[in-house]
């Protein structure tokens, strides 16, 4: 597959599709860098994303807010877009 190039880079490094504990769909970006959003939620411990506000993952336009929420389930797809030219 051959990668998307971007002129701008995304405004986070680590996205992930998300359910809070409110029951509302978001993307997010863990507080913590290390952390496996999946292992973590699996054992039953609290993981919370700065939110992004964006329509799509492809969405270059997004926000990242101040605002954090406590992930209740990722959902989809996650990305890490760290360190690279390009989308995923």
């Amino acid at each position: 597959m051959t990668p998307i190039l971007l002129e701008d880079q995304p405004v986070w490094n680590r996205l992930i599709r998300f359910e809070d504990v409110n029951g509302q769909e978001r993307y997010g970006e863990p507080i913590d860098d290390d952390l496996d959003v999946g292992i973590a939620l699996h054992r039953g411990e609290d993981v919370y994303a700065r939110i992004v506000r964006a329509e799509s993952a492809l969405d270059l336009s997004a926000a990242l807010s101040e605002d954090v929420v406590q992930v209740k389930r990722v959902s989809g797809e996650t990305y890490n877009c760290r360190n690279v030219d390009q989308l995923c």
